[in-house]
């Protein structure tokens, strides 16, 4: 969107040597859409990625509980 907007804005400008208001809105359109998207992207890739390493942690914890269960009995019957 960002790079169309570009495009248009330039071709505009060098075709008639004014930027049209048409085009403009259309520059001004495809950078808030491009922001948006950016932004969510953004947002949900934080969000994954502080939901996966809080799994992570919960998983290595819980293994490593089982873990030292596991080594206290085997020292025991041993």
């Amino acid at each position: 969107m960002m790079l169309s907007g570009m495009v248009l804005a330039f071709i505009s400008f060098f075709l008639k040597g004014v930027i049209e208001n048409g085009v403009l809105m259309y520059v001004a359109e495809a950078l808030v859409f491009s922001g948006a998207i950016y932004g969510v992207n953004i947002y949900y890739r934080t969000k994954f990625g502080d939901f996966e390493n809080r799994t992570v942690d919960n998983l290595r914890n819980e293994f490593k509980k089982y873990l030292d269960k596991y080594m206290k009995d085997y020292i025991r019957n041993n």
